[in-house]
Parts: C-alpha cells; structure tokens; sequence
C-alpha cells in the first residue's frame, strides 16, 4: 500500500513518471491490485501510450469487475484514441 499512496501523491503532484514506477512496484509486490493497475493506465493514456493504457484498464476490469471508474476511463480512452485516428490525415 505504501508504494501504491506514495504514486498517487506523485501524481497529483505531476511527477508522472515517478508515479508510474511506484504503481510499477505495487503490482510487483501484490499483481491482484486492481487500482494500481487503473492508476497506471491514467498515466499512460496523459502520456499518450493508448494501447498500454487500455491494457491496464482490461486487467484491472478482470481483477475487480465491479470498479465503474476504470470502465469510464476505459471508454474514454477508446474514444479519445477512436477520434485521433479518425482526425489524422490520410497518407
């Protein structure tokens, strides 16, 4: 739980990178952490890395089904990702 508090008080602080890393250790410590695992996946989709990030939401929805959050977040990602690709120029 320490590294799971502490990664949240590194984002809320923007130190995002550091955030990921202790999320990181906390799935290290205990891999049923569902929270840790939709944490991360925030932080992945502000940083941009949609394919990982919507990997964490799917593992976090397999751990605890019930958490409406990563579901919202789940679908933003998707949609957000969904119009990027649909707004991009055509090669």
């Amino acid at each position: 739980m320490f590294y799971f508090n502490r990664g949240a008080a590194k984002q809320a602080q923007g130190d995002l990178n550091a955030s990921i890393a202790d999320y990181d250790r906390t799935l290290e410590l205990d891999p049923g952490f569902a929270m840790a695992y939709n944490n991360r996946g925030v932080i992945r989709f502000i940083l941009g890395d949609s394919d990982r990030a919507m990997n964490d939401y799917n593992q976090a929805i397999a751990l605890d089904p019930r958490g409406a959050d990563v579901y919202r977040n789940r679908w933003l990602a998707r949609y957000v990702t969904e119009a990027k690709r649909k707004l991009a120029p055509r090669r």
